[in-house]
């Protein structure tokens, strides 16, 4: 038989994910080990299917009044910003390098267009910060997860000590929510994470409560603890690269449990059920297709009641060459509710 509330608890505390082994280049938990996957329910947020069914039978075989309320949607719009530009304020070494590395390759269409950004005749394509503050500006609840850590190889944002770099976050921050993106080595070495907040908290003269790994790169029983101890109550990680749907089989925000400590903790976790860069670079989908992966995942939201969080970065919604066309999707995903 089966127990409604043990499945709901394994699926919230990411029980299996304690206990895998298997872990893909970023080491990172794949979607095809769970057990979401292996019954299809990725698409479907069954916990709170559950927990509905489970008020239900109370309601029926207990004859309790029982009042199941389904909340409105809220959607979430989010931003990672692990490039604040393409070609503006990098440097000269980089901007030297790039150049021979673009030559090298042969893309001469991004040398040209770096030219054209660097001498002013054209904005530079992830500058894309009006967009962004329009959409907070009609009311939705933007949250920015901003990368501040030393270049690296999977870390590669303007300097934290450019100006202008500051400049954007600051203003940025009057608009929108904005929380630490932390960087990719930050897993390995927890300090990186600290220093990083600190940047960030000493920028935009805040405390920085909100966090979303970089790469999505999350080892619950590793990750959480760390945010926990360094003051992080908010973490928007909770989904998968390579596919959309509900890691957690919930879109609705809970309660960290820390099955090491058997404990309730403070830091609450907020789902998300799509990633820009999941429909385009892992599932290759058109427009028409991606469109269609969205509106599936909002009407599963809409029918449980939740919150739609997603992903989108500065870089893909600037229709900027793979990305041409995308910001569409955006803005299809954003009116999704005004039918409601």
């Amino acid at each position: 038989m089966v127990d409604p509330l043990a499945s709901i608890f394994y699926m919230l505390t990411r029980m299996e994910e304690y206990q895998s082994k298997k872990f893909d280049q970023h080491g990172r938990f794949e979607a095809v080990n769970s057990i979401s996957t292996r019954f299809d329910w990725l698409q479907k947020a069954m916990c709170d299917r559950w927990a509905n069914a489970f008020l239900n039978l109370l309601k029926q075989e207990a004859g309790l009044t029982v009042k199941i309320s389904v909340p409105n949607v809220t959607m979430i719009p989010t931003f990672d910003i692990d490039n604040a530009y393409a070609y503006r304020h990098k440097g000269k070494l980089r901007k030297s390098l790039s150049v021979v590395k673009d030559f090298l390759k042969g893309d001469f269409y991004r040398i040209q267009q770096r030219t054209k950004v660097l001498l002013g005749l054209k904005k530079d394509p992830y500058d894309t910060y009006d967009k962004i503050t329009s959409i907070a500006a009609q009311g939705f609840p933007v949250k920015l997860f901003w990368l501040l850590g030393d270049y690296a190889k999977y870390d590669k944002n303007v300097s934290h000590n450019s100006p202008m770099h500051q400049k954007i976050i600051r203003q940025m921050a009057e608009v929108c929510e904005v929380g630490i993106h932390p960087s990719y080595k930050s897993n390995s070495y927890e300090l990186h994470l600290l220093h990083e907040k600190e940047r960030l908290e000493k920028i935009i003269a805040n405390q920085v409560i909100n966090s979303r790994q970089h790469y999505l790169k999350l080892n619950v029983k590793e990750t959480y603890p760390i945010f926990i101890s360094m003051g992080i109550l908010h973490d928007y990680t909770m989904g998968y690269a390579e596919v959309a749907g509900f890691r957690a089989g919930t879109c609705r925000p809970y309660k960290w449990y820390d099955l090491t400590e058997e404990k309730q903790t403070n830091l609450t976790i907020h789902p998300f059920a799509y990633m820009d860069g999941t429909l385009n670079e892992y599932l290759h989908l058109s427009i028409n297709e991606a469109k269609n992966c969205i509106a599936a995942l909002y009407k599963e939201v809409a029918k449980v009641g939740g919150d739609f969080v997603f992903i989108w970065h500065n870089e893909t919604i600037g229709d900027y060459r793979k990305w041409k066309g995308w910001s569409a999707i955006l803005d299809y995903t954003l009116n999704l509710n005004k039918n409601e």
